[in-house]
């Protein structure tokens, strides 16, 4: 193989990268509009506690999701960290041709940092929804778990005051709601170790 012909593959590597560092710049701006519907939605939709709590969990997967792609991509660049090594063993051979190349490997370089540096951002607003999901789980479990419990402790007496004569029922409704937060804990143990 010629050097011409070295060189030419050491282009149409690079260009390869190129592409493959825009195709997922595309991916991650998809991934931030899709971010960003979900929390224009939660915050349009904050009295329907329920249903947000099943769509909280849809896109909790949709971030894993996203997470495990970007993983993806990590790899995928380190592959080609690996193959610009190799390449940069072929062009110490070439010196003399090396000043002709130069100018390429550093525009190469500085589109690789910009994609380094979006990647960084979207990790950051990964993390910051993270945070998001993790105050509103907290807020479910510290104050409406508990304004519930009272409201139903509330109900509870005035059942009693109006009918002390059906006492076993009104004990067998209290024991069902300390059944179902034990059974919401237990769910809630189960994700956590899952």
């Amino acid at each position: 193989m010629t050097n011409d012909e070295k060189l030419d593959l050491i282009l149409e590597i690079l260009n390869q990268h190129t592409e493959i560092l825009n195709e997922h710049t595309e991916t991650l701006n998809q991934h931030t509009e899709i971010l960003n519907e979900h929390t224009e939605k939660l915050n349009q939709h904050t009295e329907i506690l329920n249903e947000h709590t099943e769509k909280l969990n849809q896109h909790t997967e949709i971030l894993n999701e996203h997470t495990e792609k970007l993983n993806q991509h990590t790899e995928i660049l380190n592959e080609h960290t690996e193959k610009l090594n190799q390449h940069t063993e072929i062009l110490n051979e070439h010196t003399e041709k090396l000043n002709q190349h130069t100018e390429i490997l550093n525009k190469h370089s500085e589109t690789l940092k910009e994609h380094t540096d979006m990647l960084e951002q979207h990790g950051y607003l990964l993390e910051h929804h993270s945070r998001d999901l993790a105050d509103i789980r907290l807020t479910l479990e510290n104050e409406i778990r508990e304004n519930i419990r009272r409201i139903a402790e509330g109900h509870l007496d005035l059942a009693r005051n109006l009918h002390e004569a059906v006492k076993p029922g009104n004990a067998l409704e209290m024991i069902d709601i300390r059944v179902r937060n034990l059974e919401s804990d237990v769910r809630m143990l189960k994700q956590k170790i899952s």
